[in-house]
């Protein structure tokens, strides 16, 4: 789950509310089933996510207005 924000620090109102304009990616949770805990899945999940933000954005704009990815 995750939204976006415009504010430069993630915080509790940051994750709250989703700012479509923002460009801070708040990814909130990443939830693996408890038999696939420990194998680094999590890890590839948000290493897959990031890398699709990246390469496959809906717009040129979307892409050239992230400024980061927090977690």
């Amino acid at each position: 789950m995750g939204t976006s924000s415009a504010e430069k620090l993630v915080t509790k109102q940051a994750m709250e509310l989703h700012d479509p304009n923002g460009k801070t990616v708040c990814i909130h949770t990443v939830c693996v089933d408890q038999a696939y805990r420990r194998k680094h899945i999590s890890y590839q999940l948000i290493e897959t996510y990031i890398k699709h933000i990246r390469e496959f954005p809906k717009t040129l704009e979307q892409i050239e207005k992230l400024d980061r990815i927090s977690l």
